[in-house]
C-alpha cells in the first residue's frame, strides 16, 4: 500500500515531466527535424547523458541510497549530514574532472563514436562545439541525483520527481522562443544546447529547499573525503553499479555509432523512437524502481524479510500490469502516435515511417527494460553487485554481436531490435539469479497476476485488430480525436477486465483512489 501510494506520486510527477518532455521533443522536431542539425545535437547530448545515466541517476543512486539509509537508521543526524557533505565533495571532484575531461576530449568522442560525421562537411565540427556546451550539464544533473537520493530516503518523492519537469519547462521556453523567432538552424541548435545545460542547473536547484528543511547544508567537505567510511562504501558499490547500469546506455551508444554509418537521419529516428518508448518506462518502471529501492533498503536494514519479499513481488507484477499494455499500444498504434506528436515543421511523413520502424522493434523490449529497472537495484540493497554487472555485460555483448552482424541488412530497425534482445537477456539473468539465490519472489501471487494481465492484454490486441481499423476509417473525425478516443477506450476495457478478475494490484490501487476521493 505504501509502495503504491509513493509510486503513484512519482508516476504522476514523472508523467507530467514526460508529457512536458514530449512537448519539448515536438518543438525540437519542428525546429530541427531529423537530419544534419538534429543528428549533431542528439549525438552531442548522448555523451554527457551517457555519463549521467551511468554515474548519476544509475550507479550513484543505487549505491548511495542503501548506504545513507543505514546511516539514517543507525547513526546520528550529525553523522548523516557529514556523510552527505563528503559525498557532495566527492561528486564535485569526480564529476567535475569528467566534465573538464569531456570538454577537452570532445573531438576524440566524435571521431571514434560517430565516424560517419566526418564524411559530411561541417557536421563533425558542429557536433564537437555542441558537445563542449553540453558537458557541464553532467555536473548539475549529478548534484540533482544526489539530492533526490537523500529526499527519497526520507520518503520525499514528489519534489524530486517534479525536478525533471522544471528541466523540460526551461527547454520548452527557449524552444518556443527559437521557433517563433525563426532563427537559422545553426543558431537554433546552439540556443537549444545552452538551454539544456542551464535547465540541468534548475533541476538541481529546486530540490535544495527540501534538503534545507531536513537539516542538510550544501557545504562540501573536501578534507579526507575519500577516507570517509560512507564514501568508501559508495565508491566500492558504484563501480559494479556503473557496469550493471551500462547495458542500455552502451547499447544506445553502439547503436548511435553504427547509425552514423547509415542513412542521414537514422540517429534522429532512433532517438525519437527511444524517447517514446521511455515514456511508459519513466512513468511506471522508474517510479516503481525508485520506491522499491528506498523501501527495500530500509526493510533490509530493519531485517524485515517477509515485508521486502512481498514488496519486490508486488513491484514486479505491478510493472508488468502497466508496461505490457503499453507495449501492445506502441506496436499497433505507434505510427499514428508518432504522426500526432512529431509530424509538423521539418519532420515529415518519411521521418514518421522511419521512426515507427525503430519504435516497433524497441517496443518488444519495453517490459524487460522496465523489469531491469526494478530488479537491478535490489542486488545493491543486498550488497550483491556482481550479478547485475554480469547481466549487463552479457546484454551488451548480445547487442554488439547482433548489431554488427545485421545492421547493414536490417538498417536502423535492426539496431533497435538488438537493444530489445539485450534487455531480454539482462532481465532473465537478474530474475533467475534472484529466484535461485534469495528466494525473494512469491511466485504463486506473481503468476496469478500475470495470467490475469495476459488475458486482459488479449482484449487490447482484439480491439486493435478489429475496432481500430473500423474507427480510423471515419475521416470526418479529426485523426487525433480518433486516436485519443480509441486509447481511452482500450484503457477502459483493460482495467475493467482486470477489475472483473479481481486483480490484487488493481484492487489495491482502486482502494487507494477511493480513499483519496473520500478524504
Amino acid at each position: 500500500m505504501s509502495m503504491q501510494k509513493n509510486a503513484s506520486k512519482i508516476s504522476a510527477a514523472t508523467f507530467l515531466s514526460r508529457i512536458l518532455g514530449l512537448v519539448r521533443e515536438q518543438i525540437f522536431a519542428a525546429v530541427l527535424g531529423a537530419g544534419y542539425f538534429a543528428d549533431a545535437f542528439i549525438f552531442a547530448f548522448r555523451i554527457p547523458n551517457l555519463f549521467r545515466d551511468l554515474f548519476a541517476e544509475g550507479a550513484l543512486s543505487q549505491a548511495f541510497v542503501p548506504t545513507i539509509a543505514k546511516f539514517k537508521e543507525k547513526q546520528s543526524q550529525q553523522a548523516t549530514l557529514a556523510f552527505f557533505q563528503s559525498m557532495l565533495a566527492m561528486l564535485i571532484l569526480i564529476v567535475g574532472f569528467l566534465t573538464v575531461l569531456g570538454i577537452f576530449l570532445a573531438p576524440v568522442f566524435v571521431d571514434y563514436i560517430a565516424p560517419g560525421f566526418a564524411d559530411i562537411p561541417g557536421k563533425r565540427d558542429l557536433t564537437i562545439k555542441l558537445t563542449r556546451i553540453l558537458f557541464p550539464f553532467l555536473l548539475f544533473v549529478s548534484c540533482a541525483a544526489l539530492f533526490m537520493s537523500v529526499l527519497n530516503v526520507y520518503q520525499e518523492f514528489l519534489r524530486p520527481a517534479l525536478a525533471p519537469a522544471v528541466f523540460n519547462l526551461c527547454s520548452i521556453s527557449v524552444g518556443l522562443w527559437v521557433y517563433f523567432a525563426d532563427f537559422s538552424n545553426q543558431t537554433a541548435v546552439y540556443a537549444w544546447a545552452m538551454a539544456t545545460t542551464f535547465a540541468g542547473l534548475a533541476q538541481a536547484s529546486m530540490q535544495v529547499p527540501k534538503l534545507w528543511r531536513y537539516g542538510y547544508r550544501l557545504i562540501p567537505k573536501f578534507k579526507g573525503v575519500f577516507k570517509h567510511p560512507g564514501v568508501k562504501t559508495v565508491l566500492y558499490l558504484m563501480l559494479p553499479a556503473i557496469i550493471a547500469n551500462a547495458g542500455t546506455q552502451v547499447n544506445v551508444l553502439v547503436n548511435t555509432s553504427l547509425a552514423s554509418l547509415l542513412e542521414e537521419g537514422s540517429i534522429s529516428w532512433l532517438n525519437y523512437a527511444f524517447r517514446l518508448m521511455q515514456l511508459p518506462i519513466g512513468v511506471f518502471g522508474v517510479a516503481i524502481s525508485v520506491v522499491t529501492l528506498s523501501q527495500v533498503s530500509n526493510l533490509i536494514a530493519q531485517n524485515k524479510v517477509e515485508d521486502y519479499k512481498k514488496n519486490v513481488s508486488t513491484a514486479l507484477s505491478f510493472t508488468l500490469l502497466l508496461t505490457l499494455p503499453s507495449t501492445i499500444g506502441l506496436l499497433f498504434l505507434g505510427q499514428p502516435i508518432i504522426a500526432m506528436i512529431y509530424q509538423r515543421g521539418l519532420f515529415d511523413l518519411y521521418d514518421t515511417q522511419n521512426t515507427f520502424t525503430a519504435l516497433y522493434f524497441y517496443s518488444f523490449g519495453l517490459p524487460f527494460y522496465a523489469g531491469v529497472k526494478v530488479l537491478a537495484p535490489i542486488f545493491f540493497a543486498f550488497d550483491k553487485s556482481k550479478i547485475p554487472t554480469y547481466a549487463s555485460l552479457t546484454g551488451i555483448a548480445v547487442n554488439i554481436v547482433f548489431n554488427l552482424m545485421y545492421y547493414k541488412i536490417l538498417g536502423h530497425g535492426g539496431l533497435a531490435l538488438g537493444t530489445s534482445l539485450a534487455m531480454l537477456v539482462n532481465f532473465l539473468i537478474l530474475l533467475i539469479t534472484l529466484h535461485v539465490q534469495e528466494k525473494i519472489f512469491m511466485w504463486s501471487a506473481i503468476l496469478k497476476s500475470c495470467a490475469k494481465i495476459i488475458i486482459a492484454s488479449c482484449v487490447i490486441i482484439a480491439l486493435c485488430v478489429f475496432i481500430w481499423p473500423w474507427l480510423n476509417s471515419y475521416t470526418a473525425i479529426p485523426s487525433f480525436v480518433r486516436l485519443l478516443g480509441f486509447i481511452a477506450l482500450v484503457a477502459g476495457f483493460y482495467f475493467t477486465v482486470l477489475m472483473l478478475m479481481k486483480t490484487d494490484e488493481l484492487n489495491t490501487l482502486q482502494h487507494k483512489i477511493k480513499t483519496l476521493l473520500h478524504r
